[in-house]
């Protein structure tokens, strides 16, 4: 990428497959790793013996550590918009941030996610609504239900990549300041299939379209309101709002 000040770092040899053919790469795949510098972050990854394309630390600095081409493990189990198994079809950026639960992402490393993700938008032509985060696809193989992984937190700014073209926010008006709940756990209603057909239309994992706000609906929940509504997921992630409804309304069409 000749616009960018890319640092490539070729002492990773390990938790990537090398790709002897051109790969057909559909998604962006963004995450947050807790680390204190990349060399941190890239310690962590051997121990867990997993890796991504590229690093941004808190600086903005750029840092590449697996071929785009190569098949990094950034994904794990995963799913989206009917493809099982995103780590063959994607890129993996990781954003370092000391404490992700606790604190934004500095506007310099978003900035510099901001253009690298627009070029590899560009080169691989990716639609806007495979920018995903790990927290949206990530699922466990034991039950098939999501919010395996929490990356990026809710603290990672969607909105503002979208203004700058990265993914997708829906603008939502009304500041909802009565915000409501429409549906919390144990609740039955067939509304709630609409809402979980929509959920799975926009692309994410879901298993049982029930009118039932089980385990499942309260995952979905959770997952949704970290990416799309923050400010109600620091209230309670696992309940469905009006808010949300409206949010997913604007997404699905």
């Amino acid at each position: 990428m000749s616009s960018l000040n890319i640092i490539t770092n070729k002492k990773f040899k390990n938790f990537f497959d090398v790709c002897n053919y051109q790969r057909k790469i559909e998604f962006l795949v963004l995450h947050h790793v807790g680390a204190e510098s990349v060399d941190d972050a890239i310690k962590q990854f051997k121990e867990h013996r997993v890796s991504a394309h590229y690093i941004i630390d808190e600086k903005g600095k750029i840092y590449n550590i697996v071929s785009e081409n190569d098949i990094a493990y950034h994904c794990g189990y995963s799913y989206w918009r009917g493809i099982n198994g995103l780590n063959n079809f994607s890129i993996g950026i990781e954003f370092i941030n000391k404490k992700p639960f606790a604190k934004k992402f500095t506007k310099t490393q978003i900035s510099s996610g901001i253009k690298i993700c627009c070029e590899l938008i560009k080169k691989y032509k990716i639609k806007p609504y495979n920018i995903i985060g790990h927290s949206d696809i990530a699922y466990n193989k034991e039950n098939n239900l999501l919010d395996r992984k929490q990356d990026p937190s809710h603290y990672f700014d969607w909105e503002y990549l979208a203004k700058n073209g990265i993914g997708i926010f829906p603008n939502i008006k009304n500041d909802f300041i009565k915000d409501q709940i429409l549906f919390k756990i144990g609740n039955k209603n067939l509304e709630i299939i609409n809402i979980k057909l929509k959920l799975k239309n926009f692309g994410y994992l879901v298993n049982d379209l029930n009118d039932e706000f089980n385990e499942e609906m309260k995952l979905l929940a959770r997952v949704f309101n970290r990416r799309f509504n923050p400010k109600k997921f620091k209230t309670n992630p696992d309940i469905w709002y009006l808010s949300s409804n409206a949010i997913l309304n604007k997404l699905v069409f």
